[in-house]
């Protein structure tokens, strides 16, 4: 009798997790679908095609506008979709009860952003090295004058610690709490990874992702990791104007301010763990194994369909992917 109520929890757990991993699938795939059916659409428009191909702030202001909506409304339905299945989440975009600790992790989050982005780069570089694979990825055109800078700010700084944040960490990350923090920091900095659809982003975004997630459980908030998300994309569009104002042999200044955010988030992190500061990751509270707990989540059959669509993506951005395209298409006449 026991053993049969044992197995019976166990099989109700894994069918949750299959059902956020369904529901989480199915709102990357409507981020990635909505999100070129949206454009497609309205590029097919003569007039908006010939603004959005020739007009800077108009196709990153058109951008910022679609980003909000094939981000916010596939993710906003998973939500439901999980609310409407029992869940009540115990994370919010709130001020910090403890605003001294949550300084230490903004700040150790960023340190830690920083750290990845370099990683990011020798992980690119030694890639390159030995297989000869590159990786490419077009940024957002700046447009020029001051109303060009603001719009761009939005689209860089702003809207992607709103939106993301409310995607990664609200959506997916705090549901799957209850089968353990680690496990729920992991899954969603690999899903933010994967969002971002690029190899330029995707090793940098689950560094980042995770040091997001853990600021975020341990001031119980979302708004340390949205202050972290933004600090770091502001940061990268100062260092862009800063760059385009410095000669090329002093380019090498630039790393400065970057060393002395690392080093900050080491001193940060050693008062942090030194001081005991702390809070411990809630265990599992489930039957499942760390491997059945991936296996349900992520062989969801929407979850398969998107993690392909979002690898394959991110393919493309390699020369390998590049070089794929150049076989599909047919020779120019």
């Amino acid at each position: 009798m026991i053993e049969d109520l044992w197995f019976d929890k166990r099989t109700a757990e894994r069918r949750a997790l299959r059902r956020f991993g369904m529901a989480d699938g199915l709102a990357m795939l409507g981020f990635t679908m909505l999100g070129n059916v949206l454009l497609m659409a309205l590029i097919r428009i003569p007039a908006v095609r010939s603004l959005y191909l020739n007009v800077p702030l108009f196709s990153i202001s058109l951008d910022s506008i679609l980003s909000v909506v094939y981000i916010g409304v596939p993710f906003l339905i998973a939500l439901r979709i999980k609310r409407g299945a029992g869940f009540s989440s115990d994370l919010e975009f709130s001020v910090p009860k403890d605003k001294g600790r949550a300084a230490l992790l903004i700040l150790m989050g960023l340190g830690a952003c920083i750290a990845g982005s370099y990683a990011t780069q020798y992980f690119s570089v030694f890639i390159e090295e030995t297989t000869g694979v590159t990786f490419s990825y077009t940024f957002f055109e700046r447009p020029a004058g001051a109303i060009g800078l603001a719009v761009y700010f939005v689209r860089v700084a702003i809207i992607p610690p709103v939106t993301e944040e409310f995607a990664m960490r609200k959506v997916v990350m705090t549901p799957l709490r209850r089968y353990g923090d680690v496990f729920a920091i992991v899954v969603s900095s690999v899903m933010f990874g994967l969002l971002h659809g690029n190899m330029v982003q995707l090793p940098f975004a689950m560094i980042a992702g995770c040091a997001i997630g853990y600021a975020d459980i341990q001031t119980g908030s979302l708004l340390p990791g949205m202050i972290i998300h933004f600090a770091n994309n502001f940061f990268s569009i100062v260092e862009e104007l800063l760059a385009e104002g410095v000669p090329d042999d002093a380019q090498i200044y630039l790393i400065i301010p970057h060393a002395a955010m690392i080093i900050a988030g080491v001193i940060c992190a050693a008062v942090y763990f030194g001081g005991h500061m702390s809070v411990s990751l809630e265990r599992p509270k489930t039957e499942l194994s760390r491997g059945r707990k991936t296996a349900a989540y992520f062989l969801a059959p929407a979850m398969i369909l998107a993690v392909l669509l979002m690898l394959f993506q991110t393919l493309l951005t390699t020369s390998l992917g590049e070089r794929l395209i150049e076989n599909l298409l047919p020779p120019a006449r």
